[in-house]
């Protein structure tokens, strides 16, 4: 499937509370609410749209954008970003109740209704690791992630 950048928020339904941290946004960047960030490898300045073909080994899941903020190119900017908590997402494959326990990763897959990407449940892949889940929602089509020891971690690391 093709990858299509996010154009507005995302409806990451937030379950419970979760710490969030200001990070460093790259210049002239818009970041959305709901969206999933990283951080790169080369810079350490985070972006949003987690890209899986530019992705490089060593790109960091930073963890779900708590806002939408546009940088510009004169002066740093920082942008709100859960790095614990649990989140809801809609999957474009069917959620199963043998799904609780394994590791999501962020895919190459399209939401064109929510303007982000789905997150997809995988074995492997090239991706960012998300995090673990928690729960699903099988009529819904929908997991529970926990992104805690992921989002800022050496688990949620690219590895190539």
């Amino acid at each position: 499937m093709a990858w299509a950048g996010t154009t507005k928020q995302r409806n990451a339904k937030r379950q419970g509370g979760g710490d969030i941290v200001p990070l460093r946004m790259k210049a002239s960047t818009t970041i959305y609410k709901g969206t999933w960030v990283w951080i790169d490898a080369h810079d350490g300045l985070v972006q949003g749209d987690v890209v899986e073909a530019t992705l490089a080994s060593g790109d960091m899941f930073a963890g779900i954008a708590a806002e939408t903020k546009t940088s510009t190119t004169a002066t740093p900017c920082y942008i709100n970003t859960y790095v614990t908590g649990t989140f809801e997402f809609k999957t474009v494959d069917t959620a199963a109740a043998t799904d609780i326990g394994q590791i999501i990763y962020t895919d190459n897959a399209t939401n064109t209704t929510e303007g982000g990407n789905y997150c997809l449940l995988a074995l492997g892949g090239s991706g960012l690791y998300l995090g673990i889940c928690v729960d699903v929602d099988i009529g819904a089509s929908t997991r529970k992630v926990k992104i805690d020891g992921y989002a800022c971690h050496t688990h949620g690391k690219a590895t190539g």
